[in-house]
């Protein structure tokens, strides 16, 4: 297959036009076209469009050949491509009495392609880049029956074609998921019934906010956090919810202070026991974070007997961010965990080699007593891989609940209305390279589980009360 500019956007435009209906868009040399696109053909509902690099597109014409309809809409300065290409009456790529393709085989659109079956109307002069994006438009809509070559649509979209615009965006969001996204196996979602259950609903004339609404509740099917949706004010749109349960108070140890304005509280916990929250890893949270900001933290605590790093309230982030803090942990470097991502195309289990997560020890001011990390539900995406990152340090112990269950490294995608929507492109596994993160999580050290409703009350934090009984 060659490498083709426009490739990506045809393949786009026929999955967004006929969903499970078309095949593929072939570009292939000439010399190899005819065979590779029939032993492609899949199913007996399949149709195949081929292009020779987007320029010998279907385009006939007679010498008595009325002029028929402008995919463009009235250009003025056309190429003979393009006035070819719109003209009718060839016998073999479409006839005139329909003036579509309906009586004619692939075999005999793909002779037309290859030049084996002449054109009555002669060869077709240079297309312009806009021309052959017209063309390739419609020409596709014909050859689906959406469309008759004198530019009248097939279809009964109303007076603004608000529901053909629906279905299409409808199908572009269908098969971007289809294509990237990484949990289909995980979730045991079917995909394609889903598609079957949600399209008639996409069939009836309905706005920009009703056709986001609508595909919320689709994409909610996935169950999965990491979905991400945003109409076209960049407004964030619910998609999936699942409530963590809470697992600690709205109180630390008498003393704690904030390091800086970073999300970051520390103080003593009791006697000569460190203590540190990490309330999260968004980026932008630490904004002018340097590394002897961090040095100081610990240089702090370099005489306490132990240390508790506590991360109940951290929801992620930035992973990079929190190997900062683990690296202070430990004095050799250790690889904690790998992701694998899903590659692009409709094979669901399509992905590609593991890529291994790896924690390399801070330069200065390394903490390597004992610590007791206190997690819980709240802890998903990149504070998981922080609980990674001290599951594999031996001078760690977990304490508290089992984590969310949630990582993606979710990818943006976007439709031409301005909707935004993040697609989960990776799974994550531990460090034994079996152990899948996704709807699992991480659970706490053996014999340190303490269950949500056993946390805490109104005036203690039962989960630090662990941390710090296990560290005296």
């Amino acid at each position: 297959m060659i490498c083709n500019p426009l490739w990506d956007s045809v393949r786009k435009m026929v999955r967004r036009k006929a969903g499970r209906r078309c095949v593929e868009v072939l570009v292939v040399p000439a010399a190899s076209f005819k065979e590779t696109i029939m032993s492609r053909v899949l199913g007996k509902y399949a149709v195949a469009v081929a292009a020779i690099g987007l320029v010998m597109m279907v385009g006939c014409s007679t010498s008595g050949g009325g002029g028929g309809g402008t995919p463009g809409g009235g250009q003025d300065n056309v190429s003979a491509g393009y006035a070819a290409f719109t003209a009718q009456g060839c016998s073999v790529c479409h006839t005139t009495q329909s003036n579509n393709f309906s009586d004619s085989s692939v075999d005999d659109i793909v002779d037309v392609l290859l030049g084996e079956i002449p054109h009555e109307g002669g060869e077709f002069g240079d297309l312009t880049e806009q021309e052959i994006e017209d063309i390739t438009e419609f020409l596709l809509a014909v050859m689906l029956g959406e469309e008759d070559l004198d530019g009248d649509d097939g279809d009964d979209d109303g007076e603004d074609g608000v529901e053909t615009q629906a279905r299409e965006w409808f199908e572009q969001v269908w098969t971007d998921f289809d294509e990237s996204y990484s949990h289909f196996e995980d979730k045991a979602v079917d995909w394609d019934s889903i598609r079957d259950q949600y399209e008639p609903q996409f069939s009836a004339d309905m706005n920009t906010d009703e056709f986001v609404a609508q595909i919320a509740e689709m994409l909610a099917e996935l169950r999965d956090l990491h979905v991400w949706l945003f109409d076209t004010d960049g407004e964030t749109v619910e998609v999936y919810t699942r409530t963590a349960t809470r697992n600690c108070p709205n109180f630390y140890p008498e003393g704690t202070q904030q390091m800086q304005g970073f999300p970051l509280w520390h103080g003593w916990a009791d006697d000569n026991i460190a203590f540190i929250s990490i309330e999260s890893f968004v980026n932008e949270q630490w904004d002018g974070l340097r590394t002897g900001d961090v040095d100081s933290l610990f240089a702090t605590y370099a005489e306490a007997d132990a240390m508790i790093i506590d991360v109940r309230f951290n929801n992620g982030g930035d992973e990079t961010i929190a190997r900062v803090f683990a690296g202070h942990l430990t004095a050799g470097g250790y690889l904690y965990g790998y992701h694998r991502t899903k590659n692009v195309g409709p094979d669901h289990n399509d992905f590609g080699d593991f890529v291994e997560h790896f924690l390399d020890p801070a330069e200065n001011e390394r903490f390597l007593k004992p610590v007791a990390c206190l997690i819980g539900e709240t802890n998903m995406s990149s504070a998981e891989w922080f609980v990674l990152m001290m599951l594999e340090n031996p001078a760690v112990t977990l304490i508290g609940d089992t984590t969310r269950g949630s990582s993606g490294n979710p990818q943006e995608f976007s439709l031409d209305n301005g909707i935004k929507y993040y697609i989960p492109s990776w799974e994550a596994y531990r460090a034994d390279q079996t152990t899948e993160i996704e709807d699992v999580g991480i659970p706490p050290s053996s014999g340190y589980a303490i269950p949500p409703e056993e946390s805490y009350t109104d005036e203690r934090d039962l989960v630090l009360e662990r941390g710090i009984e296990l560290l005296k």
